[in-house]
Protein backbone atom coordinates (compact mmCIF):
# COMPACT_ATOMS: atom_id res chain seq x y z
CA UNK A 1 0.00 0.00 0.00
CA UNK A 2 2.43 2.44 -0.67
CA UNK A 3 0.21 4.66 -2.88
CA UNK A 4 -3.42 3.81 -1.75
CA UNK A 5 -6.32 4.37 -3.72
CA UNK A 6 -8.90 6.05 -1.65
CA UNK A 7 -12.78 5.64 -3.38
CA UNK A 8 -15.41 6.65 -3.20
CA UNK A 9 -14.48 9.16 -1.33
CA UNK A 10 -10.77 10.29 -0.70
CA UNK A 11 -10.61 11.18 3.07
CA UNK A 12 -12.99 11.12 5.98
CA UNK A 13 -16.58 11.42 6.26
CA UNK A 14 -18.51 13.46 8.72
CA UNK A 15 -21.59 10.68 8.35
CA UNK A 16 -22.28 7.10 7.94
CA UNK A 17 -25.81 7.51 5.92
CA UNK A 18 -26.48 10.54 3.72
CA UNK A 19 -27.94 11.23 0.33
CA UNK A 20 -25.83 12.13 -2.92
CA UNK A 21 -27.13 12.19 -6.40
CA UNK A 22 -30.45 11.38 -5.10
CA UNK A 23 -29.28 7.81 -4.05
CA UNK A 24 -28.81 6.87 -0.52
CA UNK A 25 -25.52 6.08 0.34
CA UNK A 26 -25.83 3.74 4.07
CA UNK A 27 -22.10 2.72 5.22
CA UNK A 28 -23.41 0.69 8.19
CA UNK A 29 -24.66 -2.36 5.34
CA UNK A 30 -20.74 -2.07 4.90
CA UNK A 31 -19.59 -2.16 8.06
CA UNK A 32 -16.66 -4.93 7.48
CA UNK A 33 -15.34 -2.48 4.42
CA UNK A 34 -15.16 0.50 6.02
CA UNK A 35 -12.17 1.50 7.79
CA UNK A 36 -12.44 4.14 10.53
CA UNK A 37 -10.32 7.77 11.69
CA UNK A 38 -9.65 8.60 15.54
CA UNK A 39 -13.01 9.48 15.86
CA UNK A 40 -14.82 6.46 14.30
CA UNK A 41 -15.83 8.20 11.44
CA UNK A 42 -15.48 6.65 8.15
CA UNK A 43 -12.06 7.11 5.83
CA UNK A 44 -10.28 6.69 3.29
CA UNK A 45 -13.29 4.96 0.93
CA UNK A 46 -13.90 1.69 0.31
CA UNK A 47 -11.19 -0.07 -1.63
CA UNK A 48 -7.92 0.57 -0.34
CA UNK A 49 -5.91 -2.87 -0.60
CA UNK A 50 -9.18 -4.37 -2.62
CA UNK A 51 -8.00 -7.61 -3.76
CA UNK A 52 -10.33 -7.81 -6.21
CA UNK A 53 -8.83 -5.92 -8.97
CA UNK A 54 -8.75 -7.20 -12.68
CA UNK A 55 -5.35 -6.77 -14.46
CA UNK A 56 -5.62 -6.49 -18.09
CA UNK A 57 -2.32 -5.32 -19.23
CA UNK A 58 1.21 -5.53 -18.09
CA UNK A 59 4.42 -4.82 -20.13
CA UNK A 60 8.44 -4.57 -18.75
CA UNK A 61 10.93 -2.57 -20.34
CA UNK A 62 14.47 -1.83 -19.50
CA UNK A 63 13.56 1.60 -19.37
CA UNK A 64 10.59 1.05 -17.36
CA UNK A 65 7.37 -0.45 -17.17
CA UNK A 66 3.38 -0.30 -16.90
CA UNK A 67 0.64 -1.87 -15.10
CA UNK A 68 -3.26 -1.29 -16.02
CA UNK A 69 -5.93 -2.94 -13.85
CA UNK A 70 -9.68 -2.36 -14.02
CA UNK A 71 -12.58 -2.78 -10.81
CA UNK A 72 -15.97 -3.25 -11.95
CA UNK A 73 -17.81 -1.79 -8.82
CA UNK A 74 -20.99 -3.50 -9.84
CA UNK A 75 -19.39 -7.58 -9.77
CA UNK A 76 -19.09 -6.75 -5.64
CA UNK A 77 -22.63 -6.68 -3.93
CA UNK A 78 -21.17 -5.16 -0.80
CA UNK A 79 -19.73 -2.36 -2.87
CA UNK A 80 -22.86 -1.52 -4.88
CA UNK A 81 -24.63 -2.10 -1.14
CA UNK A 82 -22.49 1.01 -0.26
CA UNK A 83 -22.28 2.91 -2.50
CA UNK A 84 -24.95 2.05 -5.22
CA UNK A 85 -23.48 3.57 -8.41
CA UNK A 86 -22.80 1.08 -11.07
CA UNK A 87 -19.35 2.02 -12.48
CA UNK A 88 -16.09 0.50 -13.31
CA UNK A 89 -12.33 2.01 -12.66
CA UNK A 90 -9.21 1.99 -14.29
CA UNK A 91 -5.95 3.03 -13.21
CA UNK A 92 -2.99 2.73 -15.21
CA UNK A 93 0.84 2.55 -13.96
CA UNK A 94 3.69 3.60 -15.63
CA UNK A 95 6.93 3.97 -14.55
CA UNK A 96 9.70 5.50 -16.91
CA UNK A 97 13.34 5.53 -15.71
CA UNK A 98 12.58 7.81 -11.79
CA UNK A 99 9.14 9.70 -13.11
CA UNK A 100 5.80 7.63 -11.98
CA UNK A 101 2.96 8.25 -13.59
CA UNK A 102 -0.84 7.42 -12.33
CA UNK A 103 -3.86 7.37 -14.89
CA UNK A 104 -7.22 6.60 -13.43
CA UNK A 105 -10.76 6.66 -15.50
CA UNK A 106 -13.79 6.50 -13.68
CA UNK A 107 -16.79 5.34 -16.57
CA UNK A 108 -20.51 5.43 -15.18
CA UNK A 109 -22.17 1.65 -16.44
CA UNK A 110 -25.54 2.16 -15.49
CA UNK A 111 -27.91 4.86 -15.74
CA UNK A 112 -27.74 7.02 -12.73
CA UNK A 113 -25.04 9.56 -12.84
CA UNK A 114 -21.88 8.48 -10.29
CA UNK A 115 -20.52 11.12 -8.16
CA UNK A 116 -17.01 11.48 -8.85
CA UNK A 117 -14.79 11.34 -5.54
CA UNK A 118 -11.33 9.85 -4.87
CA UNK A 119 -7.56 10.24 -4.19
CA UNK A 120 -4.64 8.81 -3.95
CA UNK A 121 -2.53 8.91 -0.17
CA UNK A 122 1.16 8.36 -1.22
CA UNK A 123 3.50 7.47 1.50
CA UNK A 124 7.50 7.91 0.56
CA UNK A 125 10.59 7.09 2.04
CA UNK A 126 13.85 7.71 0.83
CA UNK A 127 16.55 5.25 1.97
CA UNK A 128 19.22 6.36 4.55
CA UNK A 129 18.71 9.84 4.36
CA UNK A 130 16.86 11.52 7.44
CA UNK A 131 13.27 13.14 6.65
CA UNK A 132 14.26 16.62 7.49
CA UNK A 133 16.80 16.40 4.43
CA UNK A 134 14.51 15.43 2.14
CA UNK A 135 13.63 18.04 -0.55
CA UNK A 136 10.51 18.99 -1.76
CA UNK A 137 8.43 20.61 -4.63
CA UNK A 138 4.71 20.85 -4.45
CA UNK A 139 2.89 23.63 -7.14
CA UNK A 140 -0.10 23.92 -5.27
CA UNK A 141 -2.02 26.96 -5.61
CA UNK A 142 -4.80 26.60 -2.58
CA UNK A 143 -5.33 24.53 0.11
CA UNK A 144 -8.63 22.81 1.46
CA UNK A 145 -9.62 24.43 4.88
CA UNK A 146 -11.05 21.64 7.22
CA UNK A 147 -13.18 21.72 10.65
CA UNK A 148 -11.26 19.62 13.98
CA UNK A 149 -12.71 16.95 12.57
CA UNK A 150 -10.49 17.14 9.35
CA UNK A 151 -13.92 17.62 7.71
CA UNK A 152 -13.70 20.51 4.44
CA UNK A 153 -15.38 23.41 5.10
CA UNK A 154 -16.33 24.65 2.06
CA UNK A 155 -13.30 27.63 2.64
CA UNK A 156 -9.90 27.77 1.07
CA UNK A 157 -7.02 29.48 1.50
CA UNK A 158 -4.47 30.77 -1.21
CA UNK A 159 -1.30 29.15 -1.09
CA UNK A 160 2.61 28.88 -2.12
CA UNK A 161 4.97 26.61 -0.71
CA UNK A 162 8.50 27.26 -1.88
CA UNK A 163 10.91 24.24 -3.18
CA UNK A 164 13.02 23.44 -0.59
CA UNK A 165 13.65 20.76 2.61
CA UNK A 166 10.95 19.18 3.94
CA UNK A 167 12.88 19.88 7.58
CA UNK A 168 10.36 19.70 10.23
CA UNK A 169 7.13 20.95 7.65
CA UNK A 170 4.44 18.50 7.53
CA UNK A 171 0.92 18.17 5.14
CA UNK A 172 -1.94 16.36 5.97
CA UNK A 173 -3.70 18.73 3.47
CA UNK A 174 -5.73 18.63 0.95
CA UNK A 175 -5.29 20.80 -2.37
CA UNK A 176 -7.75 21.93 -4.99
CA UNK A 177 -5.79 23.70 -7.44
CA UNK A 178 -3.11 22.78 -9.43
CA UNK A 179 -2.25 23.88 -12.87
CA UNK A 180 -2.30 21.20 -15.69
CA UNK A 181 0.56 19.26 -15.75
CA UNK A 182 1.90 20.02 -12.47
CA UNK A 183 4.78 17.99 -10.96
CA UNK A 184 5.32 17.11 -7.39
CA UNK A 185 8.85 16.10 -6.59
CA UNK A 186 10.50 14.62 -3.28
CA UNK A 187 14.34 13.89 -3.66
CA UNK A 188 17.35 13.90 -2.13
CA UNK A 189 20.86 12.22 -0.85
CA UNK A 190 21.77 11.37 -4.81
Amino acid sequence: MGIPFLHPWANRLSERRFTVAGNEVDLTAASSLVKEDGRGMPIHGLVAAWPHWEVFGREAAESGARLAARLDWTLHPELMAAFPFPHEVEIEAHLEEATLSIFTTLRATGQVPVPVSFGYHPYFRLPDLPRAEWQVSMPVRRRVLVDDGMIPTGASETVSIPPGPLGGRVYDDGFDDLEDGSVFELWGGG
